[in-house]
């Protein structure tokens, strides 16, 4: 996983083989995540 975007309403993380996945074109996993995250995504 890697952060591709932060913005002050939240981030979007995605899925990356190394570089490898990006570097061919392929189609990435994206997973928005809210910031501040809520209570459910912070470790404890």
């Amino acid at each position: 996983m890697r952060i591709s975007e932060a913005s002050p309403n939240g981030v979007v993380v995605v899925s990356d083989e190394f570089g490898a996945a990006s570097a061919v074109g392929a189609v990435l996993d994206r997973y928005r995540v809210a910031f501040p995250v809520s209570d459910e995504l912070r470790l404890r």
